[in-house]
């Protein structure tokens, strides 16, 4: 459930989004000179997913010192993209809407200062979707039209943004939140991501990327059943957490390889 503090944020939040859609519709033009800004945004939007996800994996293991210092290190990554935003864009919207961000980011740090608990956790999961909804509109106002290559980017970018999203929502479930939105929001995720994953399988890579491809593959038909058997709550965390690194450290191969052709 949201606090109060919260929902004025989310408020403030929409009603920021509404001017930035707003400009959109009378001809705020966007340009390539918007580079920057839509690889910070989609930066945050990962790293709003994976710092979720890792608050989660430390609520059920708050003695891991490896897992904390992975989630200090994803904020710290944050704030850098966060800070990359605010300096390549000028626009009223664009900031108002970044110094939001920021300072969602700092209640998210107040958050990890204070022991893990399943309150703080489910703050997380809100938090992680009000950074998303925030970054989302900020993309929106600084988009082109993207060449092939670079629709293959963003591709492969949102498959590793989607398997966090996926096992932040798979942890939620297992840590008791099993409410109807948890459920829906994981099975959104599955769709999108087999939808992104049937782009990467049709494209024509060199022979050392399709490898990649296949053992993505490989792992994915293993582990996807699992996460699919979460809404019955049958739950291998440390397995499925695994394996999710295991295929975003491949897909960076694709990432790098589509990065190089633009």
């Amino acid at each position: 459930m949201m606090t109060s503090e919260m929902k004025n944020l989310c408020g403030f939040a929409k009603q920021i989004v509404l001017g930035i859609l707003l400009l959109q519709v009378f001809g705020w033009g966007a340009s390539r000179g918007d580079v920057n800004v839509l690889e910070a945004t989609e930066s945050i939007r990962y790293l709003s997913q994976k710092m979720a996800r890792e608050y989660l994996y430390v609520y059920l293991n708050p003695d891991n010192r490896f897992a904390h210092q992975n989630l200090q290190h994803t904020i710290e990554s944050l704030g850098k993209n966060i800070r990359t935003v605010s300096a390549a864009s000028s626009d009223e919207e664009t900031v108002t809407m970044i110094e939001f961000i920021a300072y969602t980011k700092e209640q998210i740090i107040e958050i990890i200062e204070q022991k893990p608990s399943k309150e703080n956790a489910t703050l997380m999961l809100d938090y992680s979707e009000t950074l998303l909804e925030g970054t989302d509109a900020i993309a929106r106002a600084h988009l082109y039209n993207f060449s092939n290559e670079e629709k293959m980017l963003v591709t492969s970018k949102n498959l590793q943004y989607l398997l966090e999203r996926l096992l932040k929502y798979y942890l939620a479930l297992y840590i008791g939140d099993t409410s109807q939105n948890t459920k829906k929001q994981l099975e959104d995720a599955l769709l999108k991501f087999t939808a992104e994953k049937k782009r990467i399988d049709a494209y024509r890579y060199p022979k050392k990327l399709s490898d990649v491809v296949k053992k993505i593959d490989e792992v994915w038909n293993r582990t996807g059943p699992y996460i699919v058997k979460a809404k019955e709550y049958y739950f291998i965390p440390d397995i499925v957490s695994d394996a999710v690194s295991y295929m975003e450290k491949h897909i960076d191969s694709l990432v790098l390889y589509h990065s190089k052709k633009l």
